[in-house]
């Protein structure tokens, strides 16, 4: 974590994946409680991409916990043969 308020934080990504960083986004996106959710990546090589979460009510601890559970029962039904 780079910076946390009250109602918002900066979590430094390493070894950004968008193959997670997207649904994740996309979840915290589509929480009504959540008023900004911004994936900014500067400079690749010189810094690590992040997320900042601004909420306008509860906790951005709590929603980025739902969002990464909400992805995870999404995956958890795929099955292999």
């Amino acid at each position: 974590m780079v910076e946390k308020t009250k109602d918002s934080m900066t979590l430094r990504v390493k070894n950004a994946d968008m193959t997670f960083i997207t649904p994740l986004l996309k979840k915290l996106a589509d929480d009504d409680n959540v008023a900004v959710v911004r994936f900014i990546e500067k400079h690749p090589e010189l810094i690590d991409p992040v997320i900042f979460l601004k909420m306008d009510k509860g906790a951005p601890e709590a929603a980025l916990k739902k969002a990464s559970a909400s992805i995870g029962k999404d995956f958890s039904g795929i099955k292999t043969k």
